[in-house]
């Protein structure tokens, strides 16, 4: 797949903006159709990691930004199992353990560099501006959870495209 240009992604955030609300809740009744999975994770998600509303709605944006945007490239895109979304959220928690301990800047180089080999390196690198970069929407604390959180959902999605 190609990588999805930072005008492709804001022309796809434009036309979530644009949705009215009965348009928004059509999109999401077919994302939770087409990939359930990927709705059951984050709703699992926002329930353990207890994310309030701003927080919810950061991931869940996030994640609806990144199926738009591989959807348009790949349109025979496969439905995303549970099980690929278990493994993960394993490998999250493997990450976020190796990453407490280390400096706020030592962790802002790991994200970084992992946007830049990442495969979509534009819409990993707007998932971290929308998860890292909020106001006081977010709990400092959370920010990490919602980022990678996201990001699973996103090398899910790269993955079905194959």
């Amino acid at each position: 797949m190609d990588v999805i240009s930072r005008e492709e992604i804001a022309a796809a955030e434009d036309e979530l903006r644009s949705y009215s609300e009965s348009e928004l809740h059509k999109m999401i009744k077919r994302y939770q159709k087409k990939q359930t999975a990927l709705l059951v994770y984050t709703a699992a998600v926002a329930e353990r990691e207890q994310l309030n509303e701003e927080e919810y709605d950061i991931l869940i944006s996030a994640t609806l930004l990144s199926w738009q945007a591989i959807l348009k490239k790949c349109p025979s895109l496969k439905k995303v199992q549970i099980e690929k979304m278990e493994e993960l959220d394993n490998r999250l928690f493997e990450d976020l353990e190796l990453r407490i301990e280390k400096s706020d800047e030592e962790n802002e180089e790991f994200i970084q560099e992992m946007i830049f080999r990442h495969t979509q390196p534009n819409l990993l690198g707007r998932i971290s501006e929308l998860s890292m970069e909020t106001e006081d929407a977010v709990r400092g604390e959370l920010k990490g959870i919602i980022f990678f959180a996201a990001k699973n959902v996103l090398d899910a999605l790269i993955d079905a495209c194959d």
